[in-house]
C-alpha cells in the first residue's frame, strides 16, 4: 500500500508502480473529481478500466470530462431502472445494450453501482445461442 505519510514515499511508490505494470488490479479512493479524471486518463492508456461511481449521473459527468478534457471515449453500462419483483417487463434495448458492452467492453466502461448487481449469463451462453 502507499502511505504518503513515511518519510521514504519513493520506495512506496517504486512498489505502486511495479505492481500495476505486473498487471495486478487495485483501487484508489479520496481523490477530487479532477484528480481522478487526470488518474483514469493516465491508466486507460495501458489497461482497459472500469470506473465505479455512484450514480448515472455521475457518469454521464465523468465520460463527459473525459471526452471534452482528454478525448477518451468512454462507454456507461446501463442497469434496469425497474426492480425484478415489479410486474412491469424489464426494457429490452437496455438489455442488450449492457450484453453489446459486455461482450465488447471499450477501454474505458463506467459503471454506476446500480449495473454491477445485475446478473449476466457468461460468454459461453451467447456463443452458443
Amino acid at each position: 500500500m502507499l502511505n504518503i505519510f513515511e518519510d521514504n514515499i519513493n520506495e512506496n511508490y517504486e512498489e505502486f508502480r511495479l505492481r500495476i505494470k505486473d498487471g495486478k488490479s487495485f483501487a484508489v479512493t479520496g481523490l477530487t473529481s479532477v484528480l481522478r479524471l487526470f488518474l483514469l486518463s493516465k491508466i486507460a492508456k495501458k489497461k482497459k478500466t472500469v470506473f465505479i461511481t455512484a450514480t448515472e449521473q455521475q457518469a454521464l459527468k465523468y465520460q463527459t470530462d473525459l471526452k471534452n478534457a482528454f478525448e477518451l471515449d468512454a462507454k456507461i453500462v446501463p442497469f434496469q431502472n425497474i426492480s425484478p419483483y415489479e410486474t412491469i417487463k424489464p426494457n429490452l434495448y437496455d438489455y442488450s445494450e449492457q450484453v453489446s458492452i459486455l461482450l465488447n467492453p471499450a477501454q474505458i466502461l463506467i459503471c454506476p453501482v446500480k449495473s454491477l448487481l445485475e446478473n449476466f449469463p457468461n460468454k459461453d451462453f451467447f456463443k452458443k445461442y
